[in-house]
């Protein structure tokens, strides 16, 4: 089960984990513990593998039956030990955790830690209003674009296509411009859609808060929507405290029997927590990759039919700092996912 959180590094035979590597032949970590867990910094999942697993090379944490569920609890106990900046406090939590054997009271509880933990947060970092705002009114934090970021530009590219007719096209259309989370959300990220105008759907000016695990957060505001007859596109903007920064688009196509889904990321990094973790960059690349997948297969869940094909191209660009805009392209890779879409289908 432990390998399910990796990706395998071929050439050296190393699981390739959101924060360090991992060596299966000898059950241990090749980087030190960044939380230092247990006495040795490289023993891996408390040297039992059978009941302990570690999704993302930081917290190991029981193995309750699920795989969701693990991410889930994990994603708690990492962004609650971050929240109070301490060692100890991310092994007492960690400790909390482990008693719990029931699924149901695992996610209360995780709710409930990771809302009082927030709460505090508020209070111990703003310690008031900020300049402008006013008591009762939630303000929008400022977009980011690409200036605000930092590295290279990623433009990610994912399309999934299924068979369907003109009805199954009008069907995902007005789902995903109605009620986006129905195929949005997924096991990294829950999307909720603030809708300002009171129209029942996705219009410019909304904004959407994103529950991402780990120990950051993010919203999106939406810029524009449009829609014709066998086509919409919904544009959304990165707003402060997201991991990226940059646009995403979400289109839908129809032509012939065909009907295409396409997630198009244009971001560069976020500089979140105030460039506190290291490692941002590589766990915000890596579950955008695997939350697009799974969204991909909700899109086929929404038809109860396996996906015919997906498609996942990532392209990178220099940032130019004296132009400031993107440069010069440095590399591309394509990928067939079909395979490993449909096997993350649930219908």
């Amino acid at each position: 089960m432990q390998g399910a959180f990796s990706e395998l590094d071929d050439d050296i035979g190393w699981n390739d984990f959101a924060l360090r590597n991992y060596d299966p032949q000898i059950g241990r970590w090749v980087q030190q513990d960044p939380y230092q867990q247990y006495a040795s910094p490289y023993v891996g999942m408390g040297n039992d593998p059978v009941n302990m697993i570690d999704p993302s090379g930081g917290v190991g944490i029981p193995c309750p039956g699920t795989s969701a569920l693990s991410i889930f609890l994990e994603g708690a106990v990492y962004a609650i030990g971050n929240a109070l900046n301490s060692v100890s406090n991310v092994m007492n939590i960690a400790g909390r955790v482990a008693t719990v054997t029931q699924t149901g009271m695992s996610i209360v509880r995780a709710i409930d830690a990771s809302n009082a933990v927030n709460g505090q947060l508020q209070t111990n970092a703003v310690g008031g209003l900020e300049n402008g705002e006013i008591a009762g009114v939630q303000q929008d934090p400022p977009d980011q674009t690409l200036k605000d970021g930092h590295g290279d530009v990623q433009y990610q590219d994912y399309k999934v296509r299924i068979e369907g007719s003109k009805d199954d096209y009008e069907k995902f259309k007005t789902t995903f411009l109605k009620t986006p989370d129905k195929i949005t959300d997924n096991l990294y990220a829950d999307y909720t859609l603030l809708d300002r105008d009171k129209s029942g759907g996705l219009s410019a000016g909304d904004k959407i808060d994103i529950d991402i695990i780990g120990p950051y957060n993010g919203s999106v505001r939406v810029a524009s929507v449009s829609s014709t007859e066998n086509s919409f596109h919904a544009t959304f903007i990165t707003l402060d405290g997201h991991p990226e920064a940059g646009s995403i688009t979400f289109s839908g196509r129809f032509s012939g029997n065909i009907i295409e889904f396409q997630i198009y990321n244009i971001t560069r990094s976020a500089e979140i927590g105030g460039g506190r973790i290291p490692f941002a960059t590589s766990v915000a690349r890596r579950l955008q990759k695997n939350q697009w997948k799974t969204v991909m297969a909700n899109f086929g869940d929404l038809f109860k039919k396996l996906v015919s094909s997906a498609s996942i191209t990532i392209s990178k660009r220099e940032w130019d700092d004296d132009a400031g805009q993107p440069g010069k392209w440095i590399d591309s890779t394509s990928e067939i996912a079909t395979t490993d879409v449909r096997l993350k289908q649930k219908f």
